[in-house]
């Protein structure tokens, strides 16, 4: 028992990590629909990019294009730096 460190039951911790892969992509969501209510298209669509990046439904389809891991995190970068930056645009 000492070599092993307990963090619950399997079970449990898997349901908490399906609703926890939900929390990003909801965020993204919300930020976009609140850029799409100020008319800032352009920054709407990179906060839409990342938060379609990130959905576990997509994973499966991400993995047959071979678009994972640090690829997948570059990308997200880039587009929250483009849709941050963009929002100067709507200023």
């Amino acid at each position: 028992m000492m070599n092993k460190l307990y963090l619950g039951d399997p079970e449990f911790s898997a349901k908490m990590m399906k609703i926890y892969a939900w929390v990003i992509p909801v965020v993204f969501i919300l930020m976009t629909c609140l850029f799409l209510i100020a008319g800032a298209w352009l920054s709407s669509l990179c906060f839409l990019g990342v938060a379609l990046l990130v959905m576990p439904p997509f994973k499966a389809w991400f993995k047959k294009v071979k678009l994972n891991g640090l690829l997948k995190f570059i990308l997200g970068i880039v587009l929250i730096l483009l849709g941050i930056y963009s929002t100067g645009i709507y200023l």
